[in-house]
């Protein structure tokens, strides 16, 4: 009975103290779930974020730099703003980049209308600014459709006024011709559009580039010879045209009046001639002297010059033979160079300031 009661309480010791004896320990994760670790501000340090009072929110610091100071926020005494490169420059009162322009008092003669040449910088009178061309071109833009001009035509789309039309057009979709060719003849029958214009002289209408309107000596010669003017002498060689009256005034001679030279006058404007008598009433005596010699042998012209009379040969190389007032023969000059004539020769043919009229 007594060992009976000792097994019972050492049992009794047994299950007390068995209950005390530890058994496998399970370990606790604390590990705070990634995006759980924000911090006051709301950055995740897990993710690498801090907060920067500079820039007032969360970076990553080797993604950006932590810097308070803004690009334009940090101008100083002078309103210069160093993050953008300027600073004060006492020489010319302003704030300027070194690089583009230098600290130094400026000259007279690097001034152009107030703009800096030692920098680049050049007048714009189309903007009326300074500027650098290699920045900015000198030109005005003209907005397509902006440029209407007095008559409402569009010179940047190609237009301009055709007074003759009365309309704005594009000269290469339509010419600026009022009428059309041929439509527009004067009161001669003339057309402009064509080029022709009228001419008095002539009596018809004439391209001024391609026809004179002077009328020619062969038109006049053959006006003078059916005219009157023929009766009372011969054509001479004389002639001169009258650019403002238009008329030819042809030489006549031989004339049948003694004491008078004549001139055929042939009118450009109705194609007439008439004589037009010059009298004086005085014969010169020399002149009757060398009429002598008009239808003499080997003789085909006769002239008198001052107190000489000058026959000119018909034969070849023949020459001329002058003679005095009383008709006696002065010397005979052949048909040969001035340089080889007599001296007395030379004189008369090449050195007499007399003027010619031709007798026959």
């Amino acid at each position: 009975m007594r060992k009976f009661l000792m097994l019972i309480a050492v049992f009794a010791l047994i299950l007390a103290f068995g209950c005390l004896i530890p058994g496998p320990v399970t370990p606790v994760n604390n590990t705070p779930m990634p995006g759980s670790d924000r911090d006051a501000h709301g950055c995740i340090p897990s993710a690498g974020y801090t907060w920067c009072d500079a820039t007032q929110k969360c970076i990553r610091p080797w993604e950006e730099n932590c810097t308070g100071m803004l690009v334009g926020n940090d101008s100083d005494e002078h309103g210069c703003k160093g993050s953008a490169g300027y600073t004060w420059c006492h020489a010319l009162s302003k704030c300027i980049r070194p690089w583009e322009e230098n600290c130094t008092m400026l000259l007279v003669s690097e001034l152009d209308n107030g703009c800096n040449t030692t920098a680049g910088y050049m007048y714009c009178d189309a903007k009326q600014k300074c500027l650098r061309l290699s920045e900015e071109n000198c030109t005005t833009e003209i907005i397509p459709g902006g440029d209407t001009d007095e008559h409402g035509c569009i010179g940047s789309a190609g237009y301009t006024w055709c007074a003759a039309k009365s309309k704005c057009l594009r000269i290469w979709e339509e010419t600026c011709t009022g009428a059309m060719p041929g439509s527009d003849k004067d009161i001669y029958g003339c057309i402009p559009s064509a080029g022709y214009t009228w001419c008095e002289a002539k009596l018809k209408c004439i391209r001024p580039w391609v026809e004179s309107c002077s009328m020619s000596y062969d038109d006049a010669v053959k006006i003078a010879q059916r005219s009157a003017c023929v009766q009372h002498g011969m054509i001479g060689n004389y002639s001169r045209y009258d650019m403002n009256q238009h008329f030819w005034w042809i030489e006549l001679k031989n004339v049948d009046q003694p004491g008078c030279g004549a001139a055929c006058i042939v009118y450009g404007v109705n194609r007439s001639a008439e004589i037009n008598w010059m009298c004086t009433g005085l014969i010169l005596p020399i002149e009757d002297k060398a009429r002598t010699f008009c239808n003499t042998t080997n003789v085909a012209k006769v002239y008198v010059c001052g107190n000489n009379i000058r026959t000119v040969s018909s034969l070849m190389g023949g020459g001329s033979t002058f003679y005095d007032e009383n008709g006696t023969k002065i010397v005979q000059c052949p048909l040969v160079a001035p340089d080889s004539m007599s001296s007395q020769c030379r004189l008369l043919l090449l050195g007499n300031n007399c003027v010619e009229k031709e007798i026959c």
